[in-house]
């Protein structure tokens, strides 16, 4: 899953930048796609880690915590660099971007599906349910992680 991009940054910063994700990070669906999602309270590490991959936007977010802000890797061509960085350094949200990845496949470049046909809107769907279906599973893992620490 290596490519060019990623040779540019070193083995120990995709590292990093993989567990920082897999701890502070996740995948979101909106709307029909899905974003890469980092948030701290911050920024510095999110700029550090959008200058190295150039990848994302930063932003604060808005509400009761607004002392927090996300990198946000919404585009098709920052979501496969990202994750082809990171990658072999996964080890919980790999099946995950394994599916992300498929799903880039199967859009153009502004997230839209590719085609029109019946079959491959389906094929678009059932990956975007077997996502969900990951990014449950993860959620309900990760919490009973923090009930067994709080034992």
């Amino acid at each position: 899953m290596e490519n060019k991009e990623s040779k540019k940054v070193s083995m120990a910063t995709r590292s990093y930048i993989a567990g920082f994700f897999e701890g502070e990070g996740h995948i979101a669906i909106m709307g029909t796609n899905p974003v890469i999602v980092l948030s701290q309270r911050n920024p510095k590490i999110l700029k550090w880690i959008q200058s190295r991959l150039d990848v994302g936007s930063l932003r604060g977010k808005q509400g009761p915590q607004r002392n927090c802000y996300q990198l946000r890797i919404q585009k098709k061509e920052d979501k496969l660099k990202f994750i082809r960085s990171i990658f072999p350094y996964c080890k919980v949200l790999k099946e995950e971007l394994r599916i992300v990845i498929q799903l880039c496949q199967l859009t153009g470049k502004r997230g839209r599906p590719k085609g029109k046909s019946a079959k491959e809107l389906l094929e678009r769907f059932e990956l975007r349910a077997k996502l969900c279906k990951e990014l449950k599973k993860e959620k309900i893992r990760r919490r009973l992680l923090l009930e067994q620490e709080g034992d």
